[in-house]
């Protein structure tokens, strides 16, 4: 499926569950007339932040600028050294409590089953967001959906709930390409993650972004792409 879909146009088809949408993963900001443009920050060699307001909250959309496996590696590195620049700083219980909740994107390699899902959530301890799920098109094109129980019944009904509104006449689901969860950064749970045989990339940046700007409760709405679709584009 092409790329480059407004998230805007991507908001239209949102059902109960989740939507079924072409790549999103270079999502910039789209704003409406009533919207306030206040700067484009370039955070590090790897991303950009695309920084407006609404009437009611600041939102924050990532670009992440990887077009090669050398950008791939350059971002998971910087991953890794924010953390470890992390620790050695916190200092303030407001800084404890955001990175022992830190909600990071986790992109696999291939995309994974239902069971599997939930079995590196349960051995793990960790809390899921919602995950990507992958479907394939009657002429092979892919998608994914979002959605935040990971049951073959949820899967089967965003399926079901695609076709019947027309999009698609045929989807067969492929496996879950990413997922969003929530982390102790100061226990271990980024090194076991990063260590796992299923897992390309464990993506703080959420954490990054939210230290960067002070906001410690939550008030900035933050949308991070994951990698899934760069990864099967440059492998």
């Amino acid at each position: 499926m092409k790329r480059g879909i407004s998230l805007l146009v991507l908001l239209l088809i949102v059902s109960t569950i989740g939507f079924f949408g072409i790549a999103y993963g270079s999502v910039k900001a789209n704003n409406d007339a009533n919207d306030k443009v206040d700067y484009t920050l370039m955070a590090n060699e790897t991303y950009n932040e695309h920084i407006y307001t609404t009437s009611n909250k600041k939102i924050i959309d990532v670009e992440l600028a990887i077009k090669t496996l050398q950008d791939l590696e350059k971002h998971k590195a910087i991953q890794r050294n924010f953390l470890t620049q992390l620790r050695k700083s916190i200092r303030t219980e407001a800084e404890k409590a955001l990175i022992s909740k830190s909600l990071a994107t986790i992109t696999f390699k291939k995309p994974i089953s239902i069971e599997a899902l939930q079995t590196l959530i349960n051995e793990n301890s960790l809390k899921l967001k919602d995950f990507e799920a992958k479907f394939i098109n009657d002429k092979g094109e892919w998608g994914t959906g979002c959605l935040k129980v990971p049951k073959e019944e949820a899967i089967n009904e965003l399926a079901s709930n695609i076709i019947k509104s027309g999009k698609e006449k045929q989807l067969t689901f492929e496996g879950v390409t990413s997922a969003r969860l929530i982390l102790n950064l100061q226990r271990n749970d980024f090194e076991k993650l990063s260590s796992n045989d299923d897992i390309y990339l464990v993506d703080i940046t959420d954490t990054i972004i939210r230290l960067h700007h002070g906001d410690f409760k939550n008030k900035i709405k933050i949308r991070i792409p994951d990698l899934a679709w760069e990864i099967d584009k440059i492998k």
